[in-house]
């Protein structure tokens, strides 16, 4: 109900009203991408603006809606051009596809706005990594690792990529920095991640 008062107030030109609404609707359903992507338009331009489209477009992703997901990421680019979150965000759409030259593209782009954007650092080793650059995506990761030394999985892909060079004296260094900042549920995750069985094989524990 709020997101069609929302609708019908944008129609009248009563965009205060329909930005309150659409405040209520996303209270009541923090999950409603249409919500998210009508106040961005509203907005129009600037960081709030993209960050909303950035919303829309992760969750139109979530639910397979591809051409909605690209749409909402073009516009938040479009209304912040050196907005890193939306670089990112919009590179996930790429990598989750299969499109890595495109993923690393924004990435770079990202981490050029804010050198030390973990987030971006990270999902950059893992585009070149599973793109089958695994000299860049060493050297992505270690970056990565320079900025935040405590993120688990990061040390898991350091692990694999190792394993692909057949360095296994990098697996099991990697196992052991990860062994120092693992917690119990990290542990948990390598016990059970399939895509870890190799590297369990070869670790001295």
């Amino acid at each position: 109900d709020y997101f069609e008062i929302a609708r019908e107030a944008v129609t009248a030109d009563e965009f205060d009203k329909a930005e309150s609404s659409l405040g209520e609707a996303l209270a009541l359903d923090p999950s409603m991408a249409d919500a998210y992507f009508l106040r961005a338009e509203i907005r129009g331009s600037g960081s709030p603006a993209a960050l909303d489209y950035v919303r829309a477009g992760k969750i139109y992703g979530a639910q397979k809606r591809d051409g909605d997901a690209r749409l909402a990421l073009e516009k938040a680019i479009a209304a912040s051009p050196d907005n890193k979150i939306a670089y990112k965000v919009r590179g996930d759409y790429y990598a989750k596809r299969g499109n890595y030259e495109l993923a690393v593209n924004d990435y770079e782009y990202s981490l050029e706005q804010d050198e030390k954007y973990f987030p971006a650092q990270k999902a950059l080793g893992i585009a070149f990594f599973k793109s089958g650059a695994h000299r860049s995506a060493q050297k992505a990761l270690l970056r990565a690792r320079d900025i935040k030394k405590n993120d688990a999985t990061l040390y898991h892909y350091l692990m694999l990529n190792s394993l692909a060079k057949n360095d296994l004296g990098g697996v099991n260094r990697y196992y052991v920095e990860f062994n120092d900042i693992a917690s119990q549920p990290d542990h948990k995750r390598f016990d059970k991640a399939p895509e870890l069985s190799a590297i369990r094989r070869i670790v001295k524990r």
